[in-house]
């Protein structure tokens, strides 16, 4: 991975829990895990601004499971911040 990937990547995490600046700073150099779920969490949320509202999409549910997908991810990275688990 690029080292502007990796910025890109620490960055939309920092975006989303700001209020875990420096434990999320820390995991993500120390924990090759920790990095693994923000790049899982970076690409699922790029995807999902790279899809549109169309009624395909919509019927499809292809954006839905992103959406769900994205939330679960969010649900992690939130264990692994209150619980300091690396």
């Amino acid at each position: 991975m690029s080292k502007a990937r990796k910025k890109m990547t620490l960055q939309k995490v920092l975006n989303r829990f700001p209020e875990h600046a420096l434990l999320i700073k820390e995991l993500y150099k120390d924990s090759d895990s920790f990095r693994g779920l923000c790049e899982d969490y970076a690409e699922c949320s790029e995807v999902i601004n790279r899809l549109d509202y169309s009624e395909q999409m919509i019927q499809t549910g292809y954006r839905e499971e992103y959406e769900a997908l994205l939330r679960d991810l969010e649900n992690e990275l939130i264990y692994v911040l209150t619980n300091k688990i690396h």
